[in-house]
């Protein structure tokens, strides 16, 4: 069973790891057509929508509170984002014992931003 959990736990780095590279292409290949289309004077539409959380992602010392650290945070993926919610998360979070928690915006797919909780060492 470890093996098996082991080869899941490489799995799922190398995963992370090429989402990430591919994130990165698509948005080198975004930029690059940004730019034909202003080349060509075509103004695209901006989107004043705000931000909607796409995935929440749990790094650090974490151990097997993620429901409790979910909770504290309030924020589900689908969700607008609004402007104070990262700092009232990270406050709920200190307050639920979480003292080095930090609460950052990832890219994420078009429209969408990920949201990184990050709980350090007590």
């Amino acid at each position: 069973m470890l093996d098996e959990f082991e080869a899941l736990r490489a799995q799922k780095a190398e995963l992370e790891k090429k989402e990430i590279e591919l994130t990165k292409a698509i948005r080198t290949l975004m930029g690059k057509q940004v730019e034909r289309i202003s080349r060509l004077g075509i103004v695209p539409a901006v989107s004043a929508a705000p931000d909607r959380v796409g995935r929440i992602v749990i790094t650090g010392n974490a151990g097997k509170d993620e429901k409790k650290i979910l909770d504290a945070v309030k924020l589900t993926p689908g969700q607008s984002l609004a402007h104070p919610a990262l700092e009232d998360a990270r406050t709920r979070l200190t307050k639920a014992g979480y003292r080095k928690a930090t609460v950052e915006v990832r890219p994420g797919e078009t429209g969408y931003v990920d949201l990184e909780v990050k709980i350090g060492e007590e």
